[in-house]
């Protein structure tokens, strides 16, 4: 059976919605059959994502956040501290059924898939992209820690460098039948200073080198870039898009909902 692929309308938004509607989506595609899912967005205003699991008072300094107009929330995956500024993310849901096969290997078949789709996105902009089929939080090879608290100091599973710089971060989720995965690609690279937690390794001496590999400029402004980027990696993991869709009024209603409920519940803080 032929996969039905959904392709929604590049979201700008705060990332407290970005986060809902990504968990949102793996909610209501896990009730379907051989059904995938695929959108770009970024974060408006710049905001760090925290892992599900992390404590976020141990990666996340609010007033140094407050100080540069960063708001923060965790993501319904897991993984490390990331910030968005500059940047492309990326969300594919995809339904059980697409790979009927145990959750171990389902969990390979499906990211891998993912994954090579990306680097077959990132290919077709001329770069040479590296999927790390390793263990996970295996270290860069003589890439010192962050100077901002970023995870970008080892290579999970399935994650992407290009000219050994970590080039894709991604996380996961799985519900009884759904995956989910997301993931970023910066355009710039977080420098030195984007720092966004006061006892980061970034104050120890020597820690300051950025690990991540981002977009050359030679592409264009940065609004061609996020284009081209987008369009490429579209192409590279869904191939041809059965039907396009933007978020309707509906389904919105549903995120401000579910925003609210991890509001009240502290769900962003509560680590």
């Amino acid at each position: 059976m032929e996969i039905v692929w959904t392709y929604f309308a590049p979201l700008h938004a705060d990332a407290a919605t970005q986060m809902a509607v990504d968990a949102l989506l793996l909610e209501q595609y896990a009730q379907t059959s051989h059904q995938a899912v695929l959108r770009f967005y970024s974060m408006n205003p710049p905001a760090v994502t925290i892992g599900r699991n992390q404590r976020w008072a141990d990666v996340v300094d609010p007033s140094l956040c407050c100080q540069r107009g960063w708001e923060w929330a965790r993501r319904p995956t897991g993984g490390g501290a990331l910030l968005h500024r500059h940047e492309l993310n990326y969300a594919v849901v995809v339904s059980h059924d697409v790979v009927p096969q145990s959750l171990e290997n389902a969990f390979r078949a499906t990211f891998g898939w993912v994954a090579q789709g990306l680097a077959s996105g990132l290919a077709k902009l001329g770069f040479e992209p590296h999927v790390h089929q390793g263990r996970s939080g295996t270290a860069m090879e003589g890439r010192p820690r962050s100077a901002h608290g970023l995870c970008e100091h080892s290579l999970t599973r399935y994650e992407i460098s290009i000219a050994g710089r970590k080039a894709v971060a991604s996380a996961q989720l799985n519900l009884p039948g759904a995956w989910l995965q997301h993931g970023t690609i910066y355009l710039e690279a977080p420098g030195p200073d984007d720092r966004f937690c006061q006892h980061s390794p970034g104050n120890v001496p020597g820690t300051n080198q950025a690990g991540w590999w981002s977009l050359p400029p030679d592409l264009g402004s940065k609004a061609a870039r996020w284009a081209r980027l987008a369009n490429a990696l579209r192409d590279g993991i869904a191939g041809s898009i059965t039907r396009e869709a933007v978020f309707g009024r509906s389904f919105l209603a549903m995120v401000a909902r579910q925003k609210a409920v991890w509001e009240q519940s502290n769900w962003h803080n509560w680590r």
